[in-house]
């Protein structure tokens, strides 16, 4: 069994992404994603993880997939891997169009197109924990460029110093390939060793990244909005989705513990 705990309920699955679940899981059964607003704090999204473990399937039912919220995804998925899960992402490629709009608000186009299921992947070697960070505010995103953020955003990611940008592309191919880039990535986020680092962008490359730099030690933000989201299936097996966007805050991505 495929149990998808997602924001993207299987209805609206394209026909390509369903039958490569169905065709490798058997029946996929929908776990509702909670709805998680900008103003909840880290403590906050815990508890939702926390509260949401009794719906939670045993392992030996399925596998499962998670993605929606950044932070409540990696807790979830970081602790059902602790816990023997198979757990798995989506894995697409996306054409993004971003422009501002009024009274402070981003509007955003995406169209995906489905590539696969894959599992989510960690580096398995042991990282040392760095004890001193510069003042830098490390923008690691794939689509959004600082120079693009309204005046909200900028200021409240300058309290932890000067803002770089230092843009990433999606990681595709197998697992190898995967922690390869991550390697490399790690190493030039080492040479600014910034105070914090703003995350974006593809789950699996979230994922690697956010576990990375968290055992690294660094800070890991995600970007909190208050969004309007309207989603439709395109031509050619895509799904399209507008989204306005207004920034509200940064929020820390932190590990569930037991």
């Amino acid at each position: 069994m495929f149990f998808n705990l997602s924001n993207h309920p299987s209805s609206g699955w394209t026909k390509e992404q369903y039958e490569y679940a169905y065709s490798r899981w058997g029946e996929i059964r929908d776990l509702p994603f909670p709805p998680l607003g900008p103003e909840l704090t880290e403590e906050d999204v815990l508890r939702e993880v926390r509260d949401y473990l009794p719906k939670i399937p045993a392992k030996e039912e399925g596998v499962m997939s998670v993605f929606g919220e950044f932070c409540f995804t990696y807790a979830m998925a970081n602790l059902l891997m602790r816990r023997g899960y198979s757990v798995k992402c989506v894995h697409s490629v996306d054409t993004v169009t971003t422009k501002p709009g009024e009274d402070g608000v981003i509007e955003r186009r995406i169209e995906y197109r489905f590539l696969r299921y894959a599992d989510y992947v960690t580096l398995p070697e042991k990282i040392e924990r760095l004890e001193s960070f510069e003042p830098v505010f490390l923008n690691c995103s794939c689509n959004y460029r600082s120079s693009e953020w309204l005046p909200e955003a900028t200021a409240a990611a300058e309290v932890y110093g000067r803002i770089e940008d230092l843009p990433i592309e999606p990681f595709r191919g197998d697992e190898e390939r995967q922690r390869s880039l991550a390697r490399s990535l790690l190493r030039q986020i080492d040479e600014i060793r910034p105070s914090a680092v703003l995350l974006d962008g593809a789950f699996g490359t979230f994922y690697i990244m956010a576990d990375t730099l968290l055992r690294r030690g660094y800070n890991v933000l995600v970007k909190c909005s208050e969004r309007i989201v309207k989603e439709e299936k395109g031509p050619d097996d895509t799904i399209i989705k507008t989204s306005q966007y207004r920034f509200v805050r940064y929020r820390k991505v932190l590990p569930y513990t037991e």
